[in-house]
């Protein structure tokens, strides 16, 4: 990318510390990474961690990117050098190695590109040999490690309570800004305690529970059937149990259509008929990963999206590994995007395909009672950098809306780990802060004989997320607004500061195989006794 001759003189007008310092101090077409090589990180070895100062000039470049004051072109001169491919050998930046054989009595050697210490005199050609092998070894030892070093970084942000070499995502929460928090989250292990109690004391916690009209027919149903357990068999009970619902549906039809309470009724009676489904059947939910999303997962999310009709938003639940489109999107919009085998792929997605297919994102980590703790926190921040992906579209979408607003619009992804279903959701707060907050959570108690408890719990979290996916009104203003500005820049030379250029997340697409290391030491950590 070619920037003009004023351009070319620019300077960032943050004043930062570290290696972003370069970017103050140094012009636009100085910004190259040789230049950036020579002048920061003068405190390591830079030779033996080249793969580090790689990965920080990277991060320090998409940095500059999300700086609201920087002009539209520098973002995208910045963009085009993370994009430019480097040197990524050590003997290239270091300067050639040079082997002197023979009798060398006089001379002088003048080179500033030469590091001295790589300048070795012999006129023995075994040694010579010798040199030349150790040196072939030092070069491919450098590039056998240097995937594995740019694995690695040390985090900066000072929410962090350590300043630790972690792997390369561990740009995940903390360190982009995330503050990860809600009921039953604790800010271990990374996150600074008085942070987050700060936030949590600035969070207002609502709750949403289910209607009273339910109350009845749950405590029909869980108590008809542990009276009738006594005496008889596993069979006969879920028969009893089922009567209990086609109590319900008998009710349900001769109440009048078009009433809220008859709709939150209908909405009850089929989460009570999927429950009695998910009782009665065979499958043995510890099998597999689809096994537990048919019994507990899928057939729930299905429910709930269909029984979404607010602003005529047409949603509904996807299952079978749909693409997650807002990670292609931002993937294509970054130039990272490599190919469709490549891309996002989710374990479920409820769409609103009326509203640009507005999407909650499901992940799950195996099968039911799975202790994989790296599997299951990857799928975590996984599922973290899908929703990120989802809230920056929005922001692209609609970016002649307020800062106010978008500050209302949450996103949510549901993780299904273990015996647990965490409900998550993610908005954008003041000083480019991202909160994601733990909404709600179930216990998976699969077995019949657990059904006092798990039913009205599974009620009640089911109510929370179709609750929380009915606030669909906040993205609905947000359109509005956005519609009437842009209209009323229709016809102007100027226009304001768009969501666009203020809404910049981090844009990851998180693989297994690359990005499992050290999963299982980056949390999230579920500690009850936190509010």
């Amino acid at each position: 990318m070619v920037l003009t001759d004023e351009l070319e003189q620019y300077k960032i007008p943050v004043v930062k510390e570290g290696s972003k310092h370069f970017f103050f101090t140094n012009k636009a077409k100085d910004w190259d990474f040789e230049a950036y090589f020579k002048s920061t990180h003068n405190e390591i070895n830079k030779f033996k961690n080249i793969a580090k100062v790689r990965l920080d000039y990277d991060y320090d470049l998409n940095w500059i990117t999300r700086l609201e004051e920087v002009p539209i072109e520098i973002k995208e001169y910045a963009r085009a050098l993370i994009e430019k491919k480097k040197r990524n050998k050590k003997q290239k930046l270091a300067g050639p190695t040079v082997v002197i054989s023979g009798n060398m009595n006089e001379g002088t050697i003048n080179n500033n590109s030469i590091n001295n210490s790589e300048v070795r005199f012999t006129s023995d050609s075994s040694v010579k040999d010798k040199v030349l092998k150790r040196i072939y070894q030092e070069e491919k030892e450098g590039s056998d490690k240097e995937e594995e070093e740019q694995r690695m970084q040390v985090s900066g942000w000072t929410g962090l309570t350590t300043c630790e070499v972690m792997p390369i995502r561990f740009t995940l929460s903390e360190a982009n800004n995330i503050i990860r928090s809600g009921n039953g989250i604790s800010p271990n292990p990374n996150l600074d305690r008085d942070i987050y109690n700060k936030h949590m004391k600035n969070r207002i916690i609502k709750g949403n529970q289910m209607p009273q009209t339910f109350h009845t027919y749950i405590d029909k149903y869980v108590d008809s059937v542990t009276i009738y357990c006594v005496t008889h068999w596993h069979r006969d009970d879920l028969l009893l149990a089922k009567k209990v619902i086609k109590s319900l549906s008998l009710f349900l039809l001769t109440e009048k259509d078009n009433h809220t309470d008859t709709h939150d009724m209908e909405f009850l009676e089929l989460l009570l008929q999927q429950t009695h489904k998910s009782f009665s059947s065979h499958i043995d939910y510890n099998t597999t990963e689809d096994a537990f999303n048919q019994l507990f997962v899928w057939p729930y999310l299905d429910i709930i999206g269909k029984t979404i009709t607010l602003h005529n938003c047409k949603s509904d639940f996807v299952q079978g590994q749909p693409y997650l489109k807002s990670m292609s999107r931002q993937l294509q919009a970054c130039n990272l995007y490599i190919d469709d085998k490549n891309q996002y792929k989710s374990d479920g997605l409820l769409k609103l395909f009326g509203l640009k297919e507005l999407e909650l994102l499901l992940e799950t980590s195996g099968c039911l009672i799975n202790k994989d703790r790296t599997k299951t926190n990857f799928d975590h921040h996984k599922g973290v950098f899908g929703t990120l992906a989802m809230l920056k579209c929005i922001a692209d979408d609609y970016a002649f809306g307020s800062i106010v607003n978008f500050t209302k619009v949450k996103v949510f992804f549901l993780h299904a780990a273990d015996r647990e279903l965490h409900f998550w959701s993610v908005c954008y707060q003041k000083e480019d802060v991202f909160d994601l907050w733990r909404e709600s959570s179930l216990l998976i108690e699969p077995d019949f004989q657990d059904k006092e408890d798990f039913v009205p719990n599974l009620i009640q979290f089911c109510w929370e997320v179709k609750v929380a996916y009915d606030l669909i009104w906040d993205y609905i203003f947000l359109k509005e607004e956005h519609d009437n500005i842009k209209r009323n820049y229709r016809y102007s030379s100027k226009r304001p500061v768009l969501l666009s250029e203020i809404i910049n997340p981090i844009i990851l697409k998180l693989t297994q195989e690359e990005d499992s290391l050290g999963m299982s030491k980056l949390g999230p950590i579920y500690s009850p006794p936190h509010p």
